[in-house]
């Protein structure tokens, strides 16, 4: 979903250093063991909290062995998409469906049923 969201909103990171910082993000993820869609709403909102976390630092990458710089040229709309993820979350605690799917669409365009 990530990567649909760096495609979409044309975000300046490796899609390959997204599913690195996935990887790691799924580990400490308290319901990463959920088989449950109804966690998908606030992974993403939490994705979206760690990678803003990862920002000037640097990741490991196992098939290369090195350590790569992920710089922050990508935060901003990181940021964005946080602010758009919390709106869309509210907006489905509230009940208020079209509110929500307005939000993810600006995440991710038409690529998901919402």
């Amino acid at each position: 979903m990530m990567k649909q969201w760096k495609q979409y909103c044309s975000v300046p990171i490796k899609g390959v250093v997204i599913e690195r910082i996935a990887y790691e993000f799924m580990w400490s993820y308290t319901y990463r063991e959920s088989t449950s869609k109804v966690y998908y709403d606030y992974m993403i909102r939490d994705f979206l909290t760690f990678l803003k976390g990862k920002a000037n630092t640097y990741i490991f990458m196992p098939g290369i062995n090195e350590d790569i710089y992920i710089g922050n040229s990508w935060l901003a709309k990181a940021e964005t998409a946080y602010s758009n993820a919390i709106a869309a979350c509210t907006d489905e605690a509230n009940s208020y469906d079209w509110g929500a799917t307005y939000e993810w669409k600006k995440l991710f365009g038409d690529a998901y049923p919402y």
